[in-house]
């Protein structure tokens, strides 16, 4: 039986304020182009992808003048389906900076950290 994936699109609406609507242009395997359009505060779409397929989209955000912003088209692959999926949407974020009082470890030797940090113990 063929596999397909519900795959969610995904991007960062613009930072314009004044963005009136977004129209999101899919293709799937080549085929024609399907465009919807969307509420300007919209940052996700769901979509049906057949197994061993490609699939591309790009995001038109329109401003209240008629001006269009075209963004760079993102494409991606969906293999048979049969195997695990690798991990995705990679990246990084932030979170504080602060000043160190004492020499950190290279960033390959030091382990992953829990959310909470956990209490400190005295040094021998």
């Amino acid at each position: 039986m063929p596999k397909i994936a519900d795959v969610r699109l995904l991007w960062k609406k613009s930072p314009s304020l004044d963005i009136e609507k977004v129209k999101l242009h899919i293709f799937v395997n080549e085929g024609p182009e399907i465009i919807n359009e969307l509420s300007p505060e919209i940052e996700s779409f769901l979509i049906v992808v057949p197994a061993s397929n490609q699939a591309k989209f790009k995001v038109e955000s329109l401003d209240s003048e008629g001006n269009v912003a075209m963004s760079e088209e993102y494409l991606f692959g969906i293999g048979d389906l049969e195997l695990p999926l690798p991990a995705t949407e990679l990246g990084h974020k932030v979170e504080a900076i602060r000043d160190v009082t004492e020499t950190p470890q290279a960033p390959a030797l030091q382990t992953a950290k829990p959310a909470i940090p956990s209490p400190q113990r005295p040094r021998s």
